[in-house]
């Protein structure tokens, strides 16, 4: 391998945490440090991955560092969210029973258990970031014949 020197052992080591990792990211560099193992070269795992050598060289010193926990991808900067874990959840077992119908009742929900406020847009974000998802009634047609549709679903 040129300029990469990784353990006797790394390539089943490697192959077993990638074909166990779920995270496209972390597995995604998993297998590059499974083919500089087998081989390849730097070069021609960035090649493939169409990234950097550079990303390679990093994933392997990272590798070396903290072993295959160091692949991982490191938490990133930003705003963090209003509500804490706990608070997520809680606001998601609400929306779960029932207790609230629309984002403008969730925000007064929020505003009242939590005394923070979100907007309709922010609370929308919010949800999705906690796995929620809001469906959407759609009206039925009025012109349509509720006996016919009911005799069309039990085959007649």
């Amino acid at each position: 391998m040129a300029g990469v020197e990784l353990p006797q052992d790394s390539k089943e080591v490697f192959k077993g945490a990638y074909k166990q990792e779920k995270e496209y990211r972390t597995k995604t560099r998993l297998w590059a440090l499974w083919q500089l193992a087998e081989g390849k070269t730097e070069v021609q795992v960035a090649e493939e991955l169409q990234v950097t050598s550079r990303s390679i060289t990093n994933w392997v010193s990272r590798c070396k560092k903290e072993g295959v926990e160091g692949l991982r991808d490191r938490p990133r900067s930003g705003r963090s969210p209003r509500l804490n874990q706990q608070e997520g959840e809680e606001l998601k077992a609400l929306a779960r029973q029932g207790k609230i119908r629309t984002l403008k009742e969730g925000c007064q929900v929020v505003l009242e258990r939590f005394g923070k406020e979100y907007s309709v847009n922010g609370l929308w974000g919010r949800f999705e970031a906690i796995g929620l998802s809001w469906k959407v009634g759609r009206k039925g047609n009025v012109k349509a014949d509720k006996e016919k549709q009911e005799a069309f679903k039990k085959g007649g």
